[in-house]
């Protein structure tokens, strides 16, 4: 994203309604890392080469699944449209329908659509505008697919996107879900921004923020059944994937993330990825969904706002006392049997210097400043990790015996800094290694690891 481009209009737009919300400091420090240079600001998608293209086409396929992908429109700029259309129709993966749930009350949709001859492109003009969920809801009604894909009406897919989705079915196994990656598109598809690299499913992460969003393509059992809640309108999406993600925690399934970007997600003025405010209720929306996916649970917890629209926090509550402020470790055990660690980042003069760490050791937020909330906001978000730092966490006590054989070997590294040698490692290269070493035990009784940032330690 080029500075023009951060300073542009709905960017100025968004920090003022920001510093209505969390005040001029906050709104500073969040200016400043939103202008800092970053990697993504040179982002430019991969384009595969016609030769990569047409082996593609050519691809032959032993199981050929059929793809629905619905998109309720209404009053859609021919324009975009069009570009929606094509990209559909340029898919590698020749197995698909695209059903077309017409709400406007003028013609301008159909008069576009009737110029295609494409006999998988399926018009259906609805009687009443009765909202996004039940738009969809009656474009579900008509598909005939065994995956249902969701695409909004003004944004568009890569020609890969259906073929990589269907490399995923061929061993005949068919997950609930299968998500991409996805990038923004100004409204012009000049410029390409704000590349989303995705978590594999990350249950902690899913109830804070719906970081899987587009492309997503559901199979068409469960989403015949779940179809989409109107009373989650504007966050409908997120509704379904949690209720997804709870079908999961039963079954044993798992849904499955392609690492690739797929889809473009278009920012113009009236769009809530160029403008959130424009769709304010979404994300009370998005806490609601969130909210009963933890009432059904039995979990004790209350979903809140964070600082940044459309990100989510639990608040847990023991179940032998009364609502708690903040939560702690104690009261999130309670209500979570599969929570083994809650740890939280190791600070240092104003930065995160540890805390959640991948399998080799490497701090995931390391050196961020803790004014800062990082890559897509995870830095301030609870959720799954691998590891965290053993200098500051809180064990259940199924653990603890475990968890006091780690704090020894702690004990020894810290007693003998003086003592090293040149062949010892550092300090704190052991420390990371103790802490892995206990974190893959606790991964390995079944138990998830949960990063909270609000619980962090100074060093």
């Amino acid at each position: 994203m080029s500075m023009l481009r951060k300073l542009s209009g709905s960017n100025l737009k968004k920090a003022f309604h920001y510093c209505k919300k969390n005040g001029i400091s906050q709104t500073l420090f969040t200016a400043v890392e939103r202008l800092q240079k970053n990697p993504l600001d040179a982002y430019v998608p991969q384009e595969l080469s016609a030769k990569e293209l047409e082996q593609q086409r050519a691809y032959s396929w032993s199981i050929e699944y059929k793809f629905s992908i619905l998109v309720p429109v209404y009053e859609t700029k021919p324009k975009y449209l069009r570009q929606m259309i094509e990209s559909v129709c340029s898919q590698t993966y020749a197995n698909w329908e695209l059903i077309l749930a017409d709400a406007s009350d003028s013609d301008v949709v159909a008069e576009v659509v009737h110029t295609y001859t494409d006999s998988r492109i399926h018009y259906h003009h609805l009687q009443e505008n009765a909202g996004i969920s039940r738009n969809t809801n009656r474009a579900l009604e008509f598909s005939t697919g065994d995956y249902i894909g969701l695409l909004d009406h003004d944004d568009t897919i890569t020609p890969n996107a259906l073929y990589e989705v269907a490399r995923c079915l061929e061993d005949g196994k068919t997950p609930p879900l299968i998500y991409s990656d996805e990038d923004k598109v100004n409204a012009e598809q000049t410029s390409y921004f704000e590349a989303n690299y995705k978590e594999n499913f990350n249950l902690d992460l899913i109830l804070t923020n719906n970081y899987i969003c587009h492309f997503s393509l559901i199979r068409a059992e469960d989403m015949r059944e779940l179809r989409l809640r109107p009373e989650y309108d504007g966050a409908q999406d997120y509704d379904l994937f949690l209720r997804l993600t709870a079908r999961l925690l039963q079954s044993g399934e798992t849904m499955i993330h392609i690492p690739k970007i797929l889809y473009h997600w278009r920012c113009h003025e009236g769009s809530t990825a160029e403008n959130p405010m424009s769709k304010r209720y979404a994300y009370e929306a998005g806490r609601k969904a969130v909210q009963d996916f933890v009432n059904r649970q039995g979990w004790l917890a209350e979903v809140t706002h964070t600082s940044h629209l459309g990100f989510y926090r639990l608040e847990y509550q023991t179940k032998h006392a009364g609502w708690q402020s903040q939560s702690d470790a104690g009261s999130i055990f309670d209500n979570r049997s599969e929570i083994g660690v809650v740890g939280g980042p190791v600070l240092s003069h104003g930065r995160i210097i540890t805390g959640a760490m991948d399998t080799s050791g490497i701090g995931i937020y390391d050196g961020l400043s803790t004014k800062f909330s990082g890559y897509m906001h995870r830095a301030t978000l609870q959720q799954d990790v691998e590891a965290t730092d053993i200098r500051n966490m809180q064990v259940r006590k199924e653990l603890q015996a475990m968890y006091r054989a780690a704090l020894e070997q702690l004990d020894r590294v810290k007693d003998k800094p003086h003592k090293e040698n040149k062949d010892e490692e550092p300090v704190e290269k052991q420390i990371r290694q103790i802490s892995l070493s206990f974190c893959e035990k606790v991964r390995a009784q079944g138990y998830l690891i949960l990063f909270d940032p609000r619980l962090a330690k100074n060093n």
